[in-house]
């Protein structure tokens, strides 16, 4: 038999599997991925300027295996000095951005886009009206030089908060990673365009809701789960119901962290808070493109089990006096859902 042999510095000459284990993305769609991004990357000024291929796999390494830019810039197959390394991840990740933000992570704004959603969750929930998951996590930063303080969040060390809204397939709708990580969820969620936009369909007579956990304010659009229940009631099947559909947001977020480890708590990213929010982004389109094109998961690290541990956050939030109408209507609205949802099962 005679032996295949492959280029060891063409890193497209890798087996399938050690490439998705390198890069995250396979090779066809790291093909489409520098297609997409080219028009937008500055052109070669030299014969020997770096090709926009390795930029790009140079960008997916530093994303797939951890923060420190020198690391990926020693990889035999890039070669590349680290001060390159951060004017490339600069370049790519700004382009992603730019340019591919609005195109892979939007949330439904028409009425046929929100029925569109609805109906496709329902299919795999049997719950009516939903829309999708909303919860809040932190992605460790290095120590900002303006505001430090505002970026310590509950657990002690400086962070972005990020909110993340997702459907029942964990393909993200909405990420807005631009606040501190002292920042409550509540107080996210409250100054998100995505509450405005539910709060205008509610206005027209358009009922749909995400479901949150009890750190979010209960309002029509937005559901929690009831803070004491007795067993056997409609309230306690409500929060069975609620709590199995909404680890699913926690699962996305996991599988983002899991996927691309330079989110996971203990591989702090080195960067400013508006470049981690971009590198945040970016891993967001990327995740959105693997969980479209159903690529499998990488094994589990340790790092990323610890940080779904520590990002528990389980209290129920008070309403505001002003909010208290909001509140009310948002109980009516869940007691009907409750109600509903055991009609169902008797029905059945």
């Amino acid at each position: 038999m005679r032996r295949r042999l492959r280029d060891m510095l063409d890193p497209f000459a890798l087996p399938e599997n050690e490439f998705m284990g390198m890069y995250r993305l396979t090779r066809n769609m790291t093909r489409i991925l520098v297609e997409a991004l080219e028009p937008y990357l500055p052109p070669r000024r030299r014969a020997l300027g770096i090709p926009n291929e390795l930029k790009v796999l140079c960008a997916l390494n530093f994303y797939a295996q951890g923060s420190y830019q020198k690391a990926v810039g020693v990889d035999s197959r890039l070669s590349i000095a680290q001060p390159t390394v951060s004017v490339i991840l600069q370049e790519i990740t700004s382009a992603i951005n730019n340019y591919l933000l609005r195109q892979w992570i939007r949330f439904p704004t028409t009425l046929q886009e929100i029925q569109q959603i609805v109906q496709r969750n329902y299919n795999n929930t049997t719950i009516p009206g939903l829309i999708g998951f909303v919860d809040g996590t932190n992605i460790a930063i290095k120590v900002p030089v303006d505001h430090e303080g505002l970026y310590v969040n509950r657990k002690g060390y400086h962070a972005q908060h990020v909110q993340i809204i997702c459907d029942t397939d964990m393909y993200i709708l909405n990420i807005l990673a631009r606040y501190p990580g002292s920042t409550h969820d509540s107080f996210v969620w409250r100054n998100s365009y995505v509450r405005h936009l539910l709060q205008m369909q509610h206005a027209n007579n358009n009922h749909c809701w995400l479901f949150g956990d009890s750190g979010y304010p209960l309002e029509p659009w937005l559901l929690t789960p009831y803070p004491e229940v007795q067993p056997g009631t409609q309230e306690e099947y409500f929060n069975q119901r609620h709590s199995t559909m909404r680890n699913t947001v926690e699962r996305c977020i996991g599988v983002m962290e899991k996927r691309f480890r330079c989110l996971l708590r203990y591989r702090t990213l080195e960067y400013t808070p508006q470049k981690a929010g971009q590198i945040i982004n970016a891993c967001a389109v990327l995740h959105n493109m693997c969980i479209r094109a159903k690529i499998p998961l990488p094994p589990e690290p340790e790092e990323a089990i610890m940080a779904m541990e520590d990002d528990v956050n389980n209290f129920e939030i008070q309403p505001i006096p002003e909010g208290r109408a909001i509140f009310n209507e948002g109980q009516r609205t869940r007691n009907n859902l409750a109600a509903r949802l055991v009609n169902m099962i008797n029905v059945i």
